[in-house]
C-alpha cells in the first residue's frame, strides 16, 4: 500500500504572539470548498471529502488555523490541490519535508 501523503493548509498571515492566524471560519470553508466540489461528510462533521483528498479540522476550533489535508488519490488530488489553496488563499505545508509547497494553480 502506498505511503499516505499529508500537508498541513496554513493562512498566509504571519504567525502572531497568540499563535497561528485564523484560516477561516467553518461557514467560509464550506462556502470556499463547495465549488470544489468538496463538503463535509455529514453536518457538524469536521472532516470534508473532495476528489482524491480528505481535509480535517481540529474538533471544535472556529475559526480553523490550521487544516490537515490528506491525500488518497495522488492522481486525482494533485490537479485539485492547487485549487484549494488558491479558493482559501493558504499556504500548503509538507509535513514529511516542513517545505512549502510552491503551487501554480488555474483559475
Amino acid at each position: 500500500m502506498a505511503e499516505l501523503r499529508q500537508f498541513v493548509l496554513l493562512s498566509q498571515a504571519p504567525q502572531t504572539e497568540d499563535g497561528l492566524p485564523p484560516l477561516a471560519t467553518r461557514g467560509q470553508l464550506q462556502a470556499l470548498l463547495a465549488p470544489l466540489n468538496t463538503a463535509l461528510d455529514r453536518p457538524g462533521s469536521d472532516t470534508f471529502h473532495g476528489p482524491g483528498v480528505e481535509l480535517a479540522m481540529m474538533s471544535g476550533e472556529d475559526p480553523v488555523r490550521q487544516v490537515l489535508l490528506s491525500v488518497n488519490d495522488e492522481e486525482i488530488a494533485w490537479p485539485v490541490i492547487p485549487r484549494i489553496a488558491v479558493a482559501l488563499k493558504c499556504k500548503v505545508r509538507d509535513l514529511e519535508t516542513g517545505r512549502e509547497l510552491m503551487l501554480a494553480a488555474r483559475r
